[in-house]
């Protein structure tokens, strides 16, 4: 029962999320959509073998309630019993949620994993949740369960992002975890600043002044004479240049410096030389200060969450109260952010 809920919840997450794209909240269309979807998959993944004792809980680690909301609201077999309690036929669901502030979740994941060659079959962590920034740390490790074992197929996962699985694909190319989120970013640009300088505000337009990193650094120039910096920071671009990189951090054993983190260090420098940026630490108070029309500053790369819950929005005074954030696709795709799932291996039989 256990392999069956860990697939048909990774599959109801995914479909969650499309319906919430496409504007439903949680009402009956929604639940019958995911009904439709986690009931194939069941059936799927119907056989279950061997004899190991699996428990009655089904335990879900995850650091605040976004997981838990989407099954609550869109599988049509759960029943809530409490904030934290559950239950999807005779199975009880637990969620096991611990805030992320100064690494909570992780240590208390990595405590509870520890232990879970000799916990109970009640106790032992059935599913939980990765962020890309720490995902290989629990990819590459006996920790996690590959998909296919659970009669998860790349047919299945064909419309998926290459990238969401490249962040959950350990050293020996084995998928083992799931996106339901993913965040690509974009260049978010101020508006009033590009009709000043440029003319215009049209992405079209602007992207033509951002179409790639030379014309960037070229555009920095201009933007400089007329008062304004092109980032906050060159910390600000350093995700853009590093999600891009076509080789690993270590090979063969010694440290190695992908051409494009040595393009940002080199282009970075410029940036500062000339005074056409800062180097202020993301989050930092004058980092926030283009967040505003007097901090003059012309751009940051980011994801809609940026604008939407950490460049004061709902701030009256700033740029993004008035909507005066356009977007671009910038220099280079990238992404930041996302959430992933992992099947925690030692907890359930394989299918």
């Amino acid at each position: 029962m256990k392999g069956k809920l860990v697939s048909a919840l990774l599959c109801t997450a995914m479909v969650a999320t499309m319906i919430a794209g496409c504007g439903n909240t949680g009402d009956n269309n929604s639940n019958s959509n995911s009904e439709t979807e986690t009931d194939s998959t069941t059936e799927a993944n119907s056989e279950e073998t061997g004899s190991e004792e699996q428990g009655k809980v089904f335990n879900i680690y995850c650091w605040n309630e976004e997981f838990k909301t989407r099954i609550t609201d869109h599988y049509a077999d759960y029943e809530e019993v409490d904030a934290t309690t559950g239950k999807i036929g005779d199975v009880t669901v637990k969620w096991n949620i611990t805030p992320s502030d100064d690494n909570a979740y992780q240590n208390n994941l990595d405590a509870t994993l520890l232990k879970q060659a000799d916990a109970a079959a009640d106790d032992k962590i059935d599913m939980f949740l990765v962020e890309a920034d720490y995902a290989l740390k629990y990819v590459d490790s006996d920790y996690t369960m590959p998909i296919k074992d659970l009669g998860i197929t790349d047919a299945d996962l064909s419309k998926q992002y290459q990238y969401t699985k490249d962040v959950v694909t350990d050293s020996d190319g084995v998928l083992k975890g799931l996106s339901w989120q993913g965040c690509p970013g974009v260049l978010f640009y101020n508006r009033e600043a590009a009709k000043e300088v440029f003319g215009t505000d049209d992405p079209a337009e602007v992207q033509e002044y951002v179409k790639d990193w030379d014309t960037f650094n070229d555009t920095a120039a201009t933007l400089k004479q007329a008062g304004y910096s092109i980032m906050s920071t060159v910390n600000d671009s350093y995700r853009v240049y590093s999600n891009n990189v076509s080789s690993p951090w270590v090979v063969d054993g010694k440290i190695n410096i992908d051409d494009n983190i040595m393009k940002w260090v080199d282009d970075s420098k410029e940036l500062v030389d000339a005074g056409e940026t800062n180097t202020y630490e993301l989050w930092s108070d004058d980092w926030s200060k283009g967040f505003y029309p007097d901090g003059k500053v012309f751009c940051y790369f980011g994801p809609a969450w940026l604008v939407n819950f950490s460049m004061a929005a709902d701030t009256e005074g700033s740029i993004g109260y008035q909507g005066g954030w356009g977007a671009t696709e910038g220099p280079q795709g990238f992404f930041w952010g996302g959430t992933w799932i992992c099947a925690a291996e030692g907890q359930i039989m394989r299918i």
